[in-house]
């Protein structure tokens, strides 16, 4: 019963913002639960219901990506990241963007594309700097070199252990 009552509450709210505010609440309700295909489906459904492209739908896209990921739906992750940085960069917010931008990143390394993933961070580095914000440099830097790193490993040819 609570269930149904929540989602029509978050699906059929006359007023958008009102409507992505409660799902995102409800968002990290499921998710915290490890109810991730709730969390997800919950929130597409308030995603469809308000399409304007306003700071909290960016915000509720990217809670979204991670659940998607963690339930094995890749493809549909990574275009709800992608909405949500086109949302941010529309709006200049250039924090929410380079937020984004390092999970684009982290996706891509989940997928074993280093490259891709590095560059990601890189482009996250590049405004952090703007920013002046030190930890975003710090996990930025951290993040292009892991990345480098496994990159470099797996290109790397194996050698065979020898005999004893």
């Amino acid at each position: 019963m609570a269930r149904s009552t929540l989602l029509e509450a978050s699906t059929t709210a006359t007023d958008q913002t009102l409507c992505l505010r409660l799902c995102n609440t409800l968002h990290l309700y499921w998710e915290a639960r490890g109810q991730y295909r709730e969390a997800s489906r919950l929130s597409l459904l308030a995603l469809a219901h308000s399409p304007s492209p306003t700071s909290l739908r960016a915000t509720v896209l990217s809670q979204v990506s991670f659940s998607l990921r963690i339930i094995g739906r890749t493809e549909q992750a990574l275009s709800t990241l992608q909405e949500s940085i086109t949302i941010y960069e529309q709006l200049g917010d250039k924090q929410g963007l380079t937020n984004n931008l390092h999970h684009l990143g982290q996706h891509y390394g989940m997928l074993f594309d280093y490259a891709q993933a590095a560059d990601y961070f890189r482009w996250a580095l590049i405004i952090y700097r703007e920013l002046a914000h030190p930890e975003g440099i710090a996990l930025a830097l951290g993040s292009i070199g892991l990345a480098n790193l496994r990159l470099t490993i797996t290109k790397r040819p194996r050698r065979p252990i020898p005999n004893r």
